[in-house]
């Protein structure tokens, strides 16, 4: 079996799908346009419910989008400051979105 290969771009993705589908036509000998599938999904509203839990969590909640962290810089020795979306937050809508779903 071949090695599965390092993928470093989108690019590099799209063409080893395509390199597939040609094989896959080739070996079932049909256009590969008839082996995509498609998945269709059933909306359930979990992206407006999410969208209003997280201006919930912001405005009501007071939990802050993003908080700064520092991190060391071993180019210039020091530290680097940056925001990154608060964890806390993250882990709410997370558990919000499992909720939701069940």
């Amino acid at each position: 079996m071949d090695e599965i290969p390092k993928v470093s771009s989108t690019y590099e993705l799209i063409l080893i799908e395509k390199a597939i589908e040609k094989k896959q036509g080739e070996l079932f000998e049909i256009d590969e346009s008839l082996l995509k599938i498609s998945h269709s999904r059933r909306p359930i509203g979990l992206a407006k419910a999410l969208d209003t839990e997280l201006k919930r969590l912001i405005k009501i909640e007071k939990i802050a989008f993003a908080i700064e962290i520092e991190v060391d810089d071993p180019k210039n020795g020091g530290k680097k400051k940056f925001d990154v979306i608060n964890p806390e937050l993250i882990n709410k809508v997370n558990l919000f979105a499992e909720e939701f779903k069940s």
